[in-house]
């Protein structure tokens, strides 16, 4: 596989279309500096995929787009086009000869294409791969790649080693199976994830499936216990209609009775009718008689009749009027138990809800104290801070005394230091001066005690008189310089002493301020501690606010919810209070009816009997 052409448009230098053929043989490109050669190899580079700009020599993709000059304005798009001559069937294409070709758009759109149709950049890297071809592989050694690739880490010159062994696509589909084995896991962990909360959901389902299964199992035997009283209502209905049967039918005997009598009445007629035929001279009289006689037999029977139709249609009225009657007070009864039961459960979830009320209102109490006491607490958090605040500014000040009372001490200490080096500068002159008196008073001493008075002359005595007298007065005024130095020094109070001990001296100063700190840190110490436990407080109290809105919120939720079941119970039993009353209508309207029944039938009877 070898480099055919090259054509570049409007890539870094090149304005305008150029056209490079590359024959057999080396081909070389000659010219001076900044001529653009290195600007070709860098867009051979840009076609085969390199990503990295600062490798393209350029600080951002934009830059390899021709900028413009003087003479030619910029370019809206920059295109390189490269094409190979495949040998050995290189490359996994079918053709023998392929074109890469790269655009760049202004708007930073690129695309890639392979034998002028779009492709992905993926698509470029992998037909390249180990081929020696490519962004990173070693066809393209630039200036000083040899000692980079020699300095390189082992890690980093594997790379090279790959591509020339042909193991890359290898590696690549390694870190990509890899990749799909990490999302892989990852989705594993999801699902696993998922599969949890599943599993969740499926228990708290499985147990609102068995608390409905429960719930299903006790409307059945609700539905069992309402099924066996309405039986025994009907039952009740049965035997109340047997005894109504039973009426009927005594009154159905009645009846008969009365038909007999009626067959009485009418042999009668018959025999009248022979006794009036046997009369030939009444004939004509019995035959008017006969005539009217049949008339109102033959009226009688009809009207027996047509009384009896509506004996027996009153009859099926009265049996259906009860059965209604019955239907509709099992109807009322059930009506009734329903809204009592609604009422009931009205008057516990109004409970629940004064409950919840009463708890909201305590709650509320429980958080107005502790926002209450929290102000109270945040007041005196703020109050010790700024207590604080100016305890620090006071031991700014106190230290700055201290300082200065310091260097006060220092001087002192120093002017004390040379006033006692002066003392005992002039004591050890006194003293060396009582020194030699000491030693010229033993000289006198020892002379006074070897004269021989004697053997003294008059003259020699006189002599040694004077010398004598001058001694003594010599000794009796360094005596009294003696004794008034050590006057001096005995009754003069001592510097160190004063300076620790007085009252108004520095020292006594830096004591009462040292004195001061050691409050205003104690102080402060306390004020951190307080502020801590109280800090530790609010944030108590606050965690109890938060439960107590919590639990508000549920009583709230709660609420709702019984509000809405006592809505909907408030509205049922309304609906039922008017399906009650319609029945207590329905049933008086039918009491009414079974009264006028009965009364036409009793007045059928009477006109049965008036008739008979």
């Amino acid at each position: 596989m070898f480099l055919k052409s090259l054509q570049i448009i409007g890539f870094k230098s090149f304005a305008e279309k150029t056209h490079l053929e590359f024959n057999n043989g080396i081909t070389a490109l000659v010219g001076p500096n900044g001529g653009g050669k290195s600007n070709i190899v860098d867009a051979i580079r840009w076609a085969l995929g390199e990503q990295s700009a600062r490798i393209l020599r350029a600080d951002k993709m934009e830059d390899l787009i021709f900028n413009g000059n003087e003479d030619r304005p910029r370019s809206n798009f920059a295109e390189v086009e490269i094409t190979l001559v495949t040998e050995n069937s290189i490359l996994p294409v079918e053709y023998n000869e392929i074109s890469i070709t790269r655009r760049l758009y202004r708007s930073g759109e690129s695309e890639y294409l392979l034998n002028k149709n779009p492709v992905k950049l993926k698509d470029i890297n992998v037909l390249f791969m180990d081929t020696g071809v490519g962004k990173a592989a070693y066809s393209i050694i630039g200036q000083g790649k040899i000692d980079q690739m020699i300095s390189e880490k082992p890690e980093e010159r594997r790379i090279i080693f790959d591509e020339a062994a042909s193991i890359t696509k290898y590696r690549a589909r390694i870190r990509e199976y890899e990749s799909k084995l990490a999302d892989t896991r990852e989705h594993l962990t999801r699902i696993d994830i998922s599969l949890k909360e599943k599993e969740k959901q499926y228990n708290l389902l499985k147990n609102q499936a068995e608390r409905t299964n429960l719930y299903f199992a006790i409307s059945e035997t609700m539905k069992n216990a309402e099924i066996d009283y309405d039986l025994y209502k009907i039952q009740k209905f049965k035997n109340e209609k047997e005894k109504v049967d039973s009426r009927l039918v005594q009154l159905t005997r009645d009846i008969d009775s009365l038909s007999e009598d009626v067959n009485k009445i009418a042999e009668e007629i018959n025999s009248i009718t022979g006794i009036i035929k046997s009369r030939e001279y009444d004939a004509t009289q019995m035959e008017k008689n006969t005539i009217t006689l049949e008339g109102k037999i033959s009226t009688a029977t009809n009207r027996l009749l047509i009384f009896r139709e509506n004996i027996n249609d009153i009859g099926q009225n009265i049996v259906i009027s009860e059965n209604r009657s019955r239907e509709t007070a099992a109807r009322l009864e059930r009506f009734q138990a329903e809204i009592m039961r609604l009422e009931k459960e009205i008057t516990e979830n109004t409970g629940k809800i004064e409950n919840f009320l009463a708890q909201n209102q305590a709650l509320i109490l429980k958080k107005t104290g502790l926002e209450t006491e929290i102000e109270k607490l945040r007041e005196e958090i703020h109050n010790r801070k700024r207590r604080n605040f100016e305890i620090d500014n006071m031991r700014s000040s106190l230290e700055e005394k201290h300082k200065i009372i310091i260097n006060e001490l220092i001087q002192e200490l120093d002017n004390l230091k040379n006033a006692v080096s002066s003392q005992k500068a002039a004591g050890d002159e006194e003293r060396q001066k009582l020194g030699i008196m000491g030693g010229r008073l033993k000289e006198l001493s020892g002379f006074l005690k070897n004269i021989d008075f004697s053997a003294l002359s008059g003259t020699d005595f006189s002599a040694r008189k004077d010398e004598i007298t001058s001694l003594l007065a010599e000794f009796c005024t360094a005596s009294e310089s003696f004794i008034d130095l050590s006057s001096g020094i005995i009754g003069k109070k001592d510097p160190f002493q004063e300076l620790v001990f007085s009252a108004e001296g520095a020292y006594a100063k830096k004591e009462e301020i040292d004195a001061s700190l050691l409050s205003l840190d104690a102080e402060k110490t306390q004020n951190a501690e307080n502020i801590d436990s109280m800090e530790k407080l609010v944030r108590t109290h606050q965690k109890s606010i938060e439960d107590h809105n919590a639990e508000a919120g549920r009583n709230e939720v709660q609420m709702a919810a019984l509000n809405e079941n006592l809505r909907i119970s408030d509205k049922t039993r309304t609906e039922h209070l008017k399906e009650a009353e319609a029945c207590r209508e329905e049933i008086a309207k039918i009491d009414s009816g079974l009264k006028d029944l009965a009364a036409r039938r009793q007045e059928l009877e009477n006109k049965i009997i008036e008739e008979g």
